[in-house]
């Protein structure tokens, strides 16, 4: 069993932005991390993008049971409850307005469709900030990536 905690920040929102991922073993201790940055994002993007990273970590290793546990309601909702009718929907959302993001919704409905058809993934909501250790090592490692990644832009000019 993998537990995998993705977290997205951004630094002004749209501004520059970092997705994390920070994956947790059955015995709780951490053995991967990974980050990568976007100049110019938001952070719905960012959240979106951890866990596209984290389902594809999932897939690239072989992983048979998996639980990602996030804190945006927005990306949890969006795939417990809501991506399913959008695909039926042709990616509009029930008002008929067209689904945002919907680059990123659909690699995560393609990811999603591949990694719960060969392993036990789930997804549930933690609230963010509220102490537990894999969630707030996510959230600081994507604040870390944005502020080294604004400190080298900014050397460079």
């Amino acid at each position: 069993m993998i537990v995998i905690y993705p977290d997205g920040a951004c630094s002004g929102n749209p501004g520059p932005g970092a997705a994390a991922i920070v994956v947790v073993d059955g015995e709780g201790r951490k053995i991967e991390e990974s980050s990568l940055f976007e100049l110019k994002t938001t952070n719905n993007r960012m959240e979106l993008t951890a866990v596209s990273m984290a389902l594809r970590y999932c897939i690239q290793n072989h992983i048979t049971e998996c639980t990602i546990i996030q804190d945006s309601l927005y990306v949890v909702r969006g795939i417990n409850s809501y991506m399913n009718t959008w695909v039926n929907n042709g990616w509009k959302k029930t008002s008929g307005s067209q689904v945002k993001n919907m680059d990123l919704w659909t690699e995560i409905y393609e990811l999603w469709s591949l990694a719960t058809s060969v392993a036990n993934c789930s997804i549930s909501h933690i609230d963010g900030h509220s102490g537990n250790e894999f969630n707030d090592d996510a959230d600081k490692l994507a604040r870390k990536t944005i502020k080294q990644n604004k400190n080298d832009k900014a050397r460079q000019e």
